[in-house]
């Protein structure tokens, strides 16, 4: 499955903005979710 998207937008004043959209899906709670989606968020920026 791919998780992550990048997508190219066009602004309301005629620019562009490029998004990176993360989805992740779980079937049960997870603690170590919140760890995870810090861990990739700092490494993606």
């Amino acid at each position: 499955m791919v998780a992550d998207k990048l997508v190219e937008v066009r602004l309301l004043d005629g620019g562009v903005q490029w998004v990176l959209i993360h989805v992740e899906v779980q079937a049960q709670r997870d603690a170590a979710m919140v760890r995870r989606m810090l861990d990739y968020n700092y490494l993606q920026g």
